[in-house]
C-alpha cells in the first residue's frame, strides 16, 4: 500500500536486474482486433450464403429434374415428379411445355414452409418465354405443383 499522498504507489521492480523484474504485458493492438472482426464479418456473411443457397437449392432442382424429362419428351416421368395433391398430367404436361427446347431456373423463393416458388425462362417453341412454377416439400423432394408463363415475383 502506497503512503498516504503518494499516488501511484512506487514501482517496486526499480532497481532489479531485467532477469528478475516480470516481463511487460503487450496489448493486442488495433491491427490484431481489425483483423478479428473481418474474419468474423467473412464467416458470418458466408455463413448467411450457404444458408440460403440451401434454402433455395431444392426446389431450383426440382424445377430443374422436371423441366429436364419434358425437354426430353418423356411427359409420364415429368408427371411422375408432380407432387401427390396436384392434379397435373402428362396429358397437360405436353400441351404446355410440348416442344420445349431450353430452360433456365435461377430464382426461388426463400420461404421456409411446405411451399415456394421457383422462376426463369423457358424456350418452347422457339419462343422465349417467363416460367413460374410452384414447388410443394413432399416426403420425395420437392416436386412441381403447378407453373405459369410469367415472371416470378419474390417479395412480401
Amino acid at each position: 500500500m502506497a503512503p498516504p499522498g503518494q499516488y501511484p504507489p512506487p514501482d517496486w521492480t526499480a532497481g532489479m536486474p531485467p532477469s528478475v523484474a516480470p516481463p511487460q504485458k503487450k496489448g493486442r493492438g488495433c491491427l490484431f482486433w481489425a483483423v478479428l472482426g473481418f474474419v468474423l464479418l467473412v464467416l458470418l456473411v458466408g455463413g448467411c450464403g450457404v444458408v440460403g443457397w440451401l434454402l433455395i437449392r431444392g426446389p431450383i432442382d426440382g424445377t430443374n429434374e422436371f423441366l429436364a424429362e419434358v425437354a426430353a419428351g418423356d411427359y409420364a416421368a415429368a408427371e411422375a415428379l408432380v407432387a401427390p395433391d396436384c392434379a397435373l398430367t402428362a396429358a397437360e404436361i405436353e400441351a404446355d411445355l410440348g416442344g420445349l427446347t431450353d430452360y433456365q431456373i435461377l430464382l426461388a423463393g426463400t420461404g421456409t414452409g411446405e411451399t415456394t416458388r421457383t422462376g426463369g425462362t423457358v424456350t418452347v417453341d422457339g419462343d422465349l418465354q417467363d416460367f413460374t412454377a410452384e414447388m410443394r416439400d413432399t416426403d420425395d423432394g420437392w416436386r412441381v405443383c403447378s407453373y405459369t408463363f410469367d415472371e416470378l415475383q419474390i417479395g412480401s
